[in-house]
């Protein structure tokens, strides 16, 4: 399923892009991928931060703070991968897709 904000673009479009307009669509893919990860860090950082540690009682962490904060980063992280798998799902159908529509172009 869709999240807010989030685009599809049919595959048969890629292949009308010329050569340059594929690269600069990649290069640009890749600027959004690494701006969402880095997006999702720094969220996962918030979210567990705001709901483990409690104050600043001492240097370290406490006990309960630091198990919370590894329990928090392990879900993130499992729910992370599971949205990377569905991605490479994706991918891949896009892949399959953009093959299909590439064999039935005449030579």
């Amino acid at each position: 399923h869709r999240h807010r904000g989030e685009e599809t673009m049919d595959p048969a479009i890629y292949e009308t892009f010329s050569p340059a307009q594929q690269k600069e669509f990649a290069s640009q893919f890749q600027i959004m991928q690494m701006k969402q990860s880095i997006g999702s860090y720094n969220s996962l950082v918030d979210l567990c931060y705001k709901k483990c540690v409690n104050g600043f009682k001492s240097k370290t962490l406490e006990t309960e703070e630091r198990a919370c904060l590894e329990n928090c980063a392990s879900r993130a992280l499992k729910n992370a991968l599971r949205a990377q798998k569905r991605f490479n799902e994706r991918q891949a159908a896009l892949g399959a897709a953009a093959a299909a529509a590439q064999q039935k172009v005449p030579s």
